[in-house]
């Protein structure tokens, strides 16, 4: 099972374009302990949207989620149960 929150994250530290840590908007600091996956995926043409690039990774402290990358900025957008 997952949930769709697309919520803004911040990147505090990477490794060839890939997420190592970031801090959720409560402030929690995540450390990537495993990157799953990543894609890309085409943006609704038609509204203006651009490629997203997609990371499902695993956190230190027990988070699957997928973050998306959208015109230089990140989200959560799925956390997985």
């Amino acid at each position: 099972m997952s949930r769709l929150v697309k919520r803004l994250i911040h990147i505090c530290a990477w490794r060839d374009e890939a997420p190592l840590r970031y801090q959720d908007a409560d402030g929690t600091l995540h450390t990537v302990e495993e990157w799953i996956d990543r894609w890309s995926e085409s943006g609704d043409w038609w509204a203006g949207e651009g490629e997203r690039i997609i990371y499902r990774i695993a956190t230190r402290d027990g988070v699957v989620a997928d973050l998306e990358r959208t015109q230089n900025q990140w989200f959560i957008y799925r956390v997985w149960d």
